[in-house]
C-alpha cells in the first residue's frame, strides 16, 4: 500500500515539473520564451502556442497568461517573452477594445499590448498620453512633453474637453479670444470687438470701449443716429446721451451737439439748424438796438438760435 502511495504521488510531481517543457530524442527542453506549456508530452518546441497579449511568459511557462505584463510604461504583444518598455512620445494602449470592457477587466492598465505615437494635440510621458491643456494645441505628433503644445492662436479657441483637441475660430462680433484661449469671452456692455479685418467678425482678437459719438451693442459699433449725441465713452443705448438740445445741430455719429450760427435756429432734436426764411445776410438793417442809436449794421448773427422766433426781428418787411 505504501509503494502504491508513493508511486502516485511520484507520478504527480513528474506531471507538474514536465509542465512548460517539450522532449525531443529523450532531451527535455523547456518552453521557449513567449510560449507556453500546460500539455504534458509536449514534441515541439512551439509547445502549446504563444503568450497571450497583455502577459509575457518566460521560459518554461504552464499558462497563457504566466505574468502579467506589469503597467503603462511596458506593453506585451501576443507572444511576449518579456515586457517591452513603451518609446519616447507614445503611449500604450489596449488594442481597440470597448471601453466599458477594459476599465471592467483592468482598471489598473497592467495588460497593455501595444504601442501608439502621440496624435497631435497630445503629448506622451511614460507610456500616458495627456491632451495639451485647454488654451493651447499640439501641432506636431510624438510629442514628449507640454512645452510642445503651443498657445492657441488669437482669433481662436482651443478646447481642452469634450471632444477631440481642436481650433476653432472664436464665433462671432459678440465675443473675442486672446492668444491662448481655452474659450470664447464675451464682449462687454458698451465695448465692440476687434479681429482679423475678416468680414465675418468670427475671428476677433480683443474688445474696446465704445467712442463718444457711438453705441455698441452685442460687439458691434454704430454711430450714434441723427438728431442725438453721445458724450460719453461706453455707450450701450441707440439713444446714446439723448436727443439734441434746442439751439444746436447733431448730424449722425456726434459725439457733442454743434451750435447754430448765423442766420440759422433749431428746436431741437435736429439733425441740421435750419435757416430763417425771409432774411438776407449781410444787409444792413436795424436791430433793436440800432433803433434806439439809429446806427445799422448787417444781420450776420442771430440774437438767439433755439426757436423759430428768434428769425423774427430780422425780417425784411415786404414792399407792396
Amino acid at each position: 500500500m505504501h509503494h502504491i502511495i508513493l508511486l502516485y504521488h511520484s507520478n504527480i510531481f513528474k506531471n507538474k515539473f514536465l509542465q512548460g517543457f517539450w522532449c525531443s530524442n529523450g532531451v527535455r527542453k523547456a518552453c521557449p520564451p513567449g510560449k507556453y506549456g500546460t500539455s504534458l508530452g509536449l514534441t515541439n518546441f512551439k509547445c502549446d502556442g504563444p503568450c497571450f497579449a497583455g502577459y509575457y511568459c518566460p521560459s518554461s511557462s504552464t499558462t497563457p497568461n504566466q505574468m502579467t505584463c506589469g503597467n503603462v510604461t511596458v506593453y506585451c504583444p501576443e507572444e511576449s517573452g518579456s515586457p517591452t518598455r513603451t518609446d519616447t512620445g507614445f503611449y500604450s494602449h489596449h488594442g481597440d477594445v470597448d471601453l466599458e470592457f477594459r476599465d471592467a477587466t483592468d482598471p489598473k492598465n497592467k495588460t497593455m499590448i501595444g504601442q501608439r505615437i502621440c496624435e497631435k494635440g497630445y503629448y506622451c510621458t511614460d507610456g500616458t498620453k495627456h491632451q495639451c491643456p485647454g488654451g493651447t494645441f499640439g501641432w506636431y505628433e510624438g510629442a514628449v512633453s507640454v512645452d510642445f503644445c503651443r498657445p492657441c492662436e488669437a482669433g481662436f479657441f482651443c478646447p481642452y474637453r469634450p471632444g477631440n483637441p481642436s481650433t476653432r475660430p472664436c464665433g462671432g462680433p459678440a465675443l473675442f479670444c486672446p492668444r491662448g484661449s481655452e474659450a470664447p469671452r464675451n464682449v462687454g456692455l458698451g465695448r465692440y470687438s476687434i479681429g482679423r479685418g475678416e468680414g465675418d467678425g468670427a475671428q476677433q482678437i480683443d474688445e474696446k470701449t465704445c467712442e463718444p459719438g457711438h453705441y455698441c451693442v452685442l460687439g458691434i459699433k454704430h454711430l450714434c443716429p441723427a438728431r442725438s449725441y453721445g458724450d460719453e465713452l461706453g455707450q450701450y443705448l441707440a439713444t446714446c446721451s439723448g436727443f439734441c438740445p434746442p439751439g444746436y445741430e447733431c448730424p449722425q455719429g456726434s459725439a457733442r451737439p454743434s451750435k447754430c450760427v448765423g442766420i440759422t435756429y433749431s428746436t431741437g432734436a435736429s439733425e441740421k439748424c435750419t435757416k430763417c426764411l425771409g432774411i438776407a445776410e449781410n444787409v444792413p438793417l436795424l436791430s433793436n438796438e440800432s433803433l434806439l442809436s439809429s446806427i445799422s449794421r448787417p444781420v450776420t448773427e442771430l440774437l438767439c438760435h433755439d426757436a423759430r422766433d428768434c428769425c423774427d426781428i430780422f425780417k425784411i418787411p415786404t414792399i407792396a
